[in-house]
């Protein structure tokens, strides 16, 4: 009886997650938000004082890990490091900058805001995760409402995202390596060597498999297999890492940059896999995150001082922006790729992993990140449907008739 009922949870997530998605493809918006929304309010549903939806945390964190290591790989593999463009390092600048801002001024007022209960380090850490996360982007949202349009601003915050996305995975989890949950405290140097420890192992596991699996596949190719060996591998490399203390998203990187950067029969097909089914997860995590997260709707000061933090976010990304390509934008330009920084599944994957680790304010760092998706996804909407005011769209089709 209670594997039907845990089947049936699922069933009823998937089909909502399924209807959501086809509904927001009518309205021409981005179905993340409706999927959190949806998920949110499933979570908030009782029967006889029990949820109606419980998930096992280990199912919860397997889903998300598999989510998790998928994004990772394929944002990995997009990186090709002979054929990056002039665009692609004027993202990895913009990455860079607004990520040392938000360390410093969104980390800051985070703590100040949040984690402000004692200058512990596992507070310290926690506010520097969300700054981290903070600036991941996401802009597959607004390219639902413009799949036959380009601009180049538009062509820029897709490359952004791709560029962004294993950098700001990683680092959360190199920062939860440092916290030690019996005693929630670290010692910089007794910490040193683990910490070098988690990197090199991660890269050397991510290398040697590589070789490995990328050396068979150089000679053979399988329209059944190869995918399927492409899967195995990344999970392979996840576990084989963390079982040897090693760091196993950064494995996963490693993995998926040496995919990106070496020949591999078919490449573009296995890539389009990893997207595919990368994507697929994205109904189920986006739910999930919903169902288990419970905002605290009474606690009005919680919003309006996350919301505080988002103004923050938005300020330090224009800076980033106008410091990185100021000069060859706008400022409507600057203003639009500014208010469009939505944290999509990447963000989310990361919190569905660590929201069972048993760490003081995990509770008010996972609710947080979700307050923040939720803004994020509502104003990037916002100035998607203005977005002929702010940058010059053009049609596809046209373009493809002048080239």
């Amino acid at each position: 009886m209670e594997v039907l009922i845990y089947l049936t949870s699922i069933a009823i997530v998937l089909v909502i997650g399924l209807l959501v998605s086809i509904f927001s493809e009518k309205l021409k918006i981005s179905n993340m938000l409706l999927l959190i929304l949806a998920g949110v309010l499933a979570g908030s549903l009782t029967y006889n004082n029990n949820d109606l939806f419980k998930f096992s945390p280990t199912f919860i964190v397997s889903i998300a890990t598999l989510a998790l290591v998928m994004i990772v790989f394929d944002g990995a593999s997009r990186m090709n490091l002979k054929e990056m463009n002039q665009m692609s390092y004027k993202a990895l600048k913009l990455t860079s900058i607004f990520m040392f801002l938000s360390v410093i001024f969104v980390g800051f007022v985070t703590f100040l805001l949040f984690f402000n209960n004692g200058l512990t380090t596992t507070n310290i850490i926690l506010a520097l995760i969300f700054a981290f996360l903070a600036t991941g982007t996401d802009p597959a949202s607004m390219f639902v409402m413009f799949k036959d349009k380009t601009s180049r601003v538009l062509e820029f915050l897709k490359v952004e995202a791709i560029v962004n996305t294993p950098i700001v995975v990683i680092f959360p989890f190199i920062l939860l390596g440092l916290i030690t949950t019996e005693t929630h405290a670290i010692s910089v140097l007794t910490q040193i060597g683990p910490f070098i420890q988690q990197i090199v192992t991660g890269i050397g596991t991510g290398i040697v498999i590589g070789i490995i699996i990328f050396k068979v596949m150089k000679r053979y190719y399988s329209q059944e297999y190869s995918p399927i060996a492409i899967l195995t591998a990344t999970l392979i490399t996840y576990v084989i890492a963390e079982q040897l203390k090693g760091n196993g998203v950064l494995a996963v990187a490693t993995l998926g940059l040496l995919f990106g950067n070496t020949y591999v029969k078919k490449k573009f097909l296995l890539r389009e896999f990893s997207s595919i089914f990368s994507t697929s997860l994205e109904i189920l995590v986006f739910v999930l995150i919903g169902t288990i997260t419970k905002l605290p709707r009474a606690n009005t000061l919680f919003f309006i001082k996350a919301f505080v933090i988002y103004i923050i976010m938005t300020l330090c990304r224009y800076l980033s922006l106008h410091l990185s390509i100021g000069k060859e934008h706008n400022k409507k330009e600057l203003i639009f790729m500014s208010l469009n920084m939505t944290k999509g599944i990447a963000v989310a994957t990361v919190i569905l992993t660590i929201s069972f680790l048993n760490i003081p304010e995990m509770a008010t760092l996972l609710n947080l990140t979700l307050v923040t998706i939720i803004y994020s996804l509502i104003v990037s909407t916002i100035a998607t449907f203005f977005a002929k005011n702010f940058i010059t769209i053009e049609d596809k089709k046209d373009e493809e008739t002048i080239s």
